[in-house]
């Protein structure tokens, strides 16, 4: 499964997959709430769930998204573009479509209609992120900077020095985390005002990175014969708990609203674990059946 993601209340899981494969579970049980198959050749990137009403945004990839109602999965709008990012706005009226080259774009959620558009990523990006909030765009230039970018003025508020391409906002908006492939690496600043907070460094190689909620708890998926999904703590920098995950090249990684939760996606399974704080770091509590996909 190629992507993943909590419902915001915590108790559904969306999951897709390369072979056209959409899923929505119910965590408790482990049933299929939703199964959609939308063709062995269609590609399906993304997804994200609509804080209103549990709605599906799917980028299918390369060329086109489309709006799937829960629980139904009946197609509202599909909409021919080459998004990079997809988000629903807080309020669920909008669809926030980042493209790889081109201008963001603003949709209503009702019929696809197009709201707005702002200035986006241009050819001098090597990488960007939008915050899950969608106030913000982080653009990494060719130069070896990162420029945080409001939305709402078009304006950079923020540069600083970046070594990597790939970056990653936590949920809160106030932390941006950088992966650092080369020397194996996560650096991650506050988007306020650009300070470092911390360097996490690894002997392996590293795949998908997740940030807690709360902005205290860094998640990785290593990609070694060990297969280990480890948290560290990050005002120390303290690996705090190693997790056995199944075989195979992680795909995805998700905390939920709360943190209480984390998903993460090989090629076929998707784990989920029950995490607690306990005084202290996260521990794992039970581990769910895993859940078979494509």
């Amino acid at each position: 499964m190629l992507d993943l993601e909590f419902s915001p209340d915590g108790n559904k899981l969306a999951a897709v997959g390369r072979k056209g494969l959409i899923i929505v579970w119910d965590i408790a049980s482990g049933e299929e709430k939703l199964n959609k198959d939308l063709g062995f050749k269609t590609l399906v990137v993304s997804v994200a769930m609509s804080s209103a009403t549990d709605d599906l945004l799917v980028n299918v990839g390369p060329n086109a998204f489309m709006l799937l109602e829960y629980p139904t999965g009946r197609e509202r709008f599909s909409i021919p573009f080459k998004a990079g990012y997809l988000r629903f706005s807080r309020d669920g009226k909008q669809v926030v479509s980042v493209p790889y080259n081109g201008k963001l774009q603003y949709r209503d959620v009702k019929d696809g209609s197009l709201i707005r558009e702002t200035t986006g990523r241009t050819s001098q990006n090597f990488g960007y992120a939008l915050s899950p909030d969608c106030t913000m765009l982080a653009l990494n230039q060719s130069d070896g900077t990162i420029r945080i970018r409001r939305l709402d003025t078009e304006k950079d508020v923020i540069t600083f020095k970046a070594a990597d391409r790939a970056s990653h906002f936590s949920p809160s908006g106030k932390l941006l985390a950088c992966l650092d492939g080369p020397q194996k690496n996560v650096i991650i600043w506050k988007t306020k005002n650009g300070e470092h907070v911390q360097t996490i460094k690894f002997k392996d190689k590293y795949t998908r990175i997740a940030i807690s909620p709360d902005d205290k708890w860094l998640a990785t998926a290593i990609w070694s014969k060990e297969n280990q999904l480890v948290i560290h703590e990050i005002a120390t920098g303290k690996q705090v708990l190693t997790l056995q995950r199944a075989e195979g090249q992680p795909l995805a990684l998700a905390f939920s609203s709360k943190g209480s939760l984390l998903a993460v996606s090989s090629d076929r399974i998707v784990q989920v674990w029950e995490l607690s704080e306990q005084k202290g770091p996260p521990v794992e509590k039970k581990l769910p059946p895993e859940k078979k996909g494509q």
